[in-house]
């Protein structure tokens, strides 16, 4: 068993080197440099960071049978050994194009392709937590108002194992742009005993302001436990984040980490970022932040160490050195 289970989003992430280029209008070119390729997603990016730390972690996804569907094996096999990569027929894998010139934050070109088929049904590999994203870029578990999350953290909360909700950006054109966003939280939320979304993300499923002050934030953390979520940890970008915790009861599924749910229970926290003048990426920065986060916590660690050691490990992944060291 390991000690996290990584489920849900998966991707091929394609990165052009755009240095300071910008995009070439219609008609013309623009000379780029390497493309790097990776795994992104939840699953892909929670995986690398939770492997480079060290930590047991399994993953479970959905692929396509083609080239991009064997790329995804052969650069996650040797990492995970505990891989669970389903082949949905007749759908691609999915992909990102990362559109990230130097000194501007990345934007996406996204194929949801094979997340299209991924229904929560995996087996639970861990003893410890679950970590599943993102609903909006895995849309048949939007259906019926969230249910298929529903049955997956009932189903992994039966065997004694707490969970773990992050979300993605609802795009303008998504097709799942529809759904009742705010009855799928409430049924999610009230099941994840960790829930974990940038303001960016959340703002964009419920539609409220991105540009939000920390008051209205706060009010939407205290609305989240509200909901029945067990701790809530809002990430901000260069704002840094925002983590609050329910009372100990709430905390009962977290017995298996041996966390004190003492040292945890009525914590509210604003965590400050680094100044960082190095920065050389931020793509897979918020799940690097997470996956660290959760590290910490299935060890059983309190809460200012766990912020500690995500600012740490995200400091470290903005700017491109070894995660550890």
């Amino acid at each position: 068993m390991s000690s996290i289970q990584v489920v849900g989003h998966l991707c091929v992430d394609l990165k052009p080197g755009l240095g300071s280029t910008s995009v070439a209008a219609p008609g013309e070119l623009a000379v780029v440099g390497l493309m790097t390729i990776s795994m992104g997603g939840a699953v892909g990016n929670c995986g690398r960071v939770l492997a480079d730390l060290g930590v047991d972690a399994s993953l479970s996804a959905c692929i396509g049978d083609d080239e991009l569907g064997a790329m995804a094996r052969r650069l996650l096999g040797p990492r995970h050994h505990d891989l669970d990569l389903a082949v949905a027929p007749g759908l691609a894998t999915s992909y990102s194009v990362v559109v990230e010139p130097e000194g501007v934050d990345r934007s996406f070109w996204h194929h949801t392709g094979a997340n299209a088929a991924f229904v929560g049904d995996c087996a639970v590999t861990t003893d410890r937590l679950l970590h599943f994203g993102y609903p909006s870029l895995t849309p048949a578990m939007c259906a019926d108002g969230g249910a298929p999350i529903v049955r997956l953290f009932d189903r992994v909360h039966t065997q004694g194992v707490a969970t773990s909700l992050d979300l993605a950006f609802v795009a303008a054109n998504s097709p799942v742009r529809d759904v009742d966003w705010g009855a799928l939280l409430r049924a999610a939320v009230a099941r994840s005993d960790v829930f974990c979304p940038s303001w960016h993300d959340l703002a964009s499923c419920l539609g409220v302001p991105m540009d939000a002050d920390a008051a209205y934030v706060s009010e939407w953390a205290d609305r989240l436990l509200d909901w029945g979520a067990g701790v809530v940890l809002i990430t901000l970008g260069e704002r840094g984040s925002l983590l609050r915790v329910a009372d100990r009861d709430r905390l009962a599924p977290f017995a298996a980490c041996g966390l004190d749910a003492s040292a945890w229970a009525g914590t509210t926290t604003w965590q400050a970022p680094d100044v960082l003048t190095d920065v050389t990426t931020t793509n897979g920065a918020g799940d690097a932040y997470k996956a660290a986060f959760l590290a910490r916590m299935v060890e059983g660690d309190g809460p200012q160490q766990c912020l500690d050691d995500a600012g740490r490990v995200v400091a470290r992944y903005l700017t491109g050195r070894p995660l550890v060291g």
